[in-house]
C-alpha cells in the first residue's frame, strides 16, 4: 500500500480506538432528548416533533424546545428500528460519520502539509472532538458531513472541477440539515 493508504488506515484505526471503548456507555447528556425524537418518528414519521417531552421538569411541546433539524431524528429512528435501541449497536451504526470526519481531516491536511498524519490524529484526540463525537447528537453528523465538504471544496478549487464543488455543496447542505450552526 502507498504511504497515504497506510496513513488512512492508521487514522481509521485511531478513530476505532477512540470510539470502541465507549460503544456500551449508557445514554446521557442530550442523547435521551434526541432519542425521544427518533422513537417518536417511528410512530409518526410525518410529524417528528408533534409530542410532549419532559425536559425542564414539566411536559412541553417538543417543537418548542428542539432547535435542531430533523435529519438526526430520522437517522436515530432508523438505527433504533434496526437495533432496538441497544447502546453499543446504536453507536456502532453511527461510526461511518466518525470515519468520514476523521479521514477527511487527514485528506484535507494532506493537501497542505508534507506530514499530515500527526495533525489529523491530534485533532481527533482533542477534547472538543473526542468528547463530542462519542455522543449520538447532531455534532457527529455535522462533522461527518462538513469535513468531507470542506475537503471537496478545497479539491474543487485546486482542480477547478465543478463535480467537487457540487459534492461540496451537497455535503455542506447535509451538514446544515444536521445542525443549523454548521453554517
Amino acid at each position: 500500500p502507498t504511504d497515504q493508504t497506510r496513513s488512512l488506515l492508521i487514522v481509521a484505526a485511531f478513530i476505532g480506538l477512540t470510539v470502541f471503548p465507549f460503544l456500551g456507555k449508557a445514554y446521557h447528556m442530550d442523547e435521551p432528548f434526541f432519542l425521544a425524537i427518533g422513537r417518536h418518528i417511528l410512530q409518526d414519521p410525518l410529524h417528528p416533533l408533534a409530542f410532549q417531552f419532559n425536559w425542564y421538569g414539566k411536559l412541553v411541546p417538543m417543537a418548542s424546545i428542539n432547535n435542531t433539524p430533523p435529519i438526526l431524528g430520522y437517522l436515530l429512528a432508523a438505527a433504533y428500528y434496526l437495533t432496538g435501541g441497544v447502546e453499543w449497536a446504536m453507536r456502532l451504526l453511527f461510526l461511518p460519520f466518525d470515519l468520514a470526519a476523521g479521514l477527511s481531516l487527514y485528506l484535507l491536511a494532506a493537501r497542505f502539509l508534507k506530514r499530515p498524519l500527526m495533525p489529523a490524529l491530534i485533532v481527533i484526540a482533542s477534547p472538543a472532538y473526542l468528547i463530542n463525537m462519542n455522543h449520538l447528537m447532531a455534532e457527529k453528523l455535522m462533522a461527518g458531513f462538513a469535513f468531507p465538504a470542506l475537503y471537496a471544496l478545497v479539491r474543487g478549487v485546486d482542480e477547478e472541477d465543478r463535480n467537487w464543488f457540487w459534492g461540496s455543496s451537497i455535503l455542506f447542505g447535509a451538514a446544515l440539515l444536521s445542525k443549523y450552526n454548521a453554517i
